[in-house]
């Protein structure tokens, strides 16, 4: 078999709040997808209710060959494929099923990114109204992050759950 016949797990970016709704849609369509939940806590006006969130929200992980990755970005729900350095980024069997064993054992688990933006980083805006642009981060914390807009002279304040941020050092496709 050639890597375009041997089914891979492979990241997804979805729409936000997507997630679940993807998930049906590609394992509809023959695919196998795994969509990391976790179980929380949130506050209702009368209540405490426990509830099921994406784990990594705006992601999705789908074990796929290259005409079954076409597939997933068919989908109205999912934006692209995870890159790095210019490749689709394949995820070993261990690593989901690492993933699998901590949510199945853990609750109220926090996940954070693993790169927060840095002052003095370059970044470049995948989406948003600046989309485009690259911007350097005055400060960053795991949240919001302050980006200078050279261009415009002005300063942002980015919400990093909203936008999609990364390091203008590589191209990756939005």
């Amino acid at each position: 078999m050639t890597d375009q016949e041997t089914p891979v797990w492979r990241a997804f970016y979805v729409k936000p709040r997507h997630e679940r709704k993807a998930k049906d849609r590609l394992e509809a369509a023959g695919l196998t997808v795994f969509c990391p939940l976790i179980k929380t806590k949130v506050r209702w006006s009368d209540r405490w209710k426990k509830v099921q969130k994406p784990a990594l929200p705006g992601y999705l992980f789908a074990q796929v060959d290259e005409p079954g990755r076409r597939t997933a970005l068919q989908d109205p729900s999912v934006l692209n494929c995870v890159f790095w350095n210019k490749k689709a980024v394949s995820i070993s069997d261990e690593e989901i099923l690492a993933i699998r064993i901590l949510l199945d054992q853990a609750e109220d688990l926090a996940i954070e990114p693993l790169h927060t933006p840095k002052p003095g980083d370059t970044v470049h805006l995948a989406r948003g109204p600046f989309a485009g642009h690259d911007l350097i981060v005055l400060d960053a914390n795991r949240t919001h992050a302050r980006l200078e807009l050279p261009a415009l002279g002005c300063v942002l304040t980015v919400k990093l759950n909203q936008l999609e941020v990364r390091s203008a050092k590589y191209e990756v496709p939005g």
